[in-house]
């Protein structure tokens, strides 16, 4: 036989269940070992969110440099040399391709006539 379990869409009874005060108190007692349970999970959970490292505790050397730096600091580094690329690179040519070739293919229809 299979059991048939109570969906939460189905409507309460409202017979009286008799529950004896030694019932009530063993639920409250294994309510309040639970918490206690939970309370020190959560004390370990804190304990070691504390010990993870923020980004102003993370440090990295970049190959080249004397002294190690915090997350900030490596991008403000990071940044600060791609910005010199930047500058350094060459600028793309403002000449107007598309006139230079019709002067040219003008040219040479000058020659085949």
């Amino acid at each position: 036989m299979s059991e048939v379990k109570a969906k939460i869409t189905d409507s309460v009874s409202n017979d009286t269940v008799e529950i004896t005060a030694q019932q009530i108190g063993e639920s409250l007692t294994n309510i309040n070992k639970c918490l206690k349970v939970l309370a020190e999970r959560l004390v370990e959970v804190e304990k070691h969110m504390n010990e993870l490292p923020t980004p102003d505790k993370t440090y990295y050397k970049p190959e080249g440099y004397e002294e190690y730096m915090n997350l900030a600091e490596n991008f403000t580094e990071i940044y600060r040399r791609l910005t010199l690329v930047e500058e350094k690179a060459h600028p793309a040519p403002s000449t107007n391709h598309g006139k230079r070739l019709t002067a040219l293919e003008e040219q040479v229809n000058g020659m085949q006539d």
